[in-house]
């Protein structure tokens, strides 16, 4: 059972990894040059969270979509804003009427 092998490795020393742990390896190992990550991805003292990232970033091929995604995790996706306008002028709309009596306002 997954209780049993948390209780089992917190028993031992191994703690939760949280969020901001996470987000903190992330943004130093994008941050490392690529001999320590070939260091870090290859010693099986690090934390397999630590060895995978290293060692995905060190991997040759196109890595863009891995920096889109580690970036992402690590600060968010990016702002996106959206022109709600048309040619430059704002979109007119129809007032909202709110009846609160309850009533048919067009049946008198």
């Amino acid at each position: 059972m997954v209780s049993q092998v948390i209780k089992e490795l917190g028993d031992v020393g191994i703690e939760h990894v949280t969020k901001e742990q996470v987000r903190g390896a992330i943004e130093v190992l994008l941050n490392c040059q690529k001999e320590d990550l070939f260091k870090y991805a290859n010693d099986e003292g690090h934390s397999v969270l630590i060895r995978i990232v290293a060692r995905h970033l060190i991997q040759s091929g196109d890595n863009e979509r891995l920096f889109n995604m580690l970036l992402d995790r690590a600060f968010g996706k990016a702002d996106q804003s959206h022109d709600i306008t048309s040619d430059g002028e704002q979109i007119q709309g129809s007032p909202i009427v709110i009846n609160s009596t309850g009533k048919d306002p067009d049946v008198e």
